[in-house]
């Protein structure tokens, strides 16, 4: 065999080796009917890559069970501060987005400084993806 088809068979074969390398790093898009039927409760909020500051386990006992999100098969719903609320959403491969946010109008007493019931909302209005 002569230099230059050598080459090209290594070539080749590197090419194949890096292909099978790179798609068995892939990571699997997780199956979003997991999150169907849970109570998911809000641990922190990053934005724009800044932390904002909100922790769930600084929350008081009477506000535990704010910010929390379920998912069915066509809307979501939960309970921001201290309003529930429901929305529909649209999820497609690893995008996702809600609808309008509508929910109650009760009046926080003790709503968290460090993340306001309207934030809270727009945070998830804001939604493009999720993993």
């Amino acid at each position: 065999m002569n230099i230059f088809v050598k080459i090209c068979v290594l070539v080749c074969l590197f090419g194949i080796t890096a292909y099978a390398n790179g798609a068995a790093k892939m990571e699997k898009t997780p199956d979003f009917t997991e999150l169907l039927g849970k109570e998911w409760k809000l641990a922190s909020v990053v934005k724009g890559g800044d932390d904002i500051g909100f922790r769930r386990d600084s929350l008081t006992e009477d506000q535990n069970g704010y910010y929390t999100l379920s998912f069915d098969a066509q809307q979501i719903n939960g309970t921001g501060a201290p309003n529930r609320y429901f929305s529909d959403y649209q999820q497609r491969a690893g995008d996702l987005s809600f609808g309008v946010i509508a929910g109650t109008k009760m009046f926080a007493f003790n709503e968290p400084e460090k993340l306001r019931e309207h934030d809270y909302f727009a945070y998830l209005q804001g939604t493009s993806r999720w993993n």
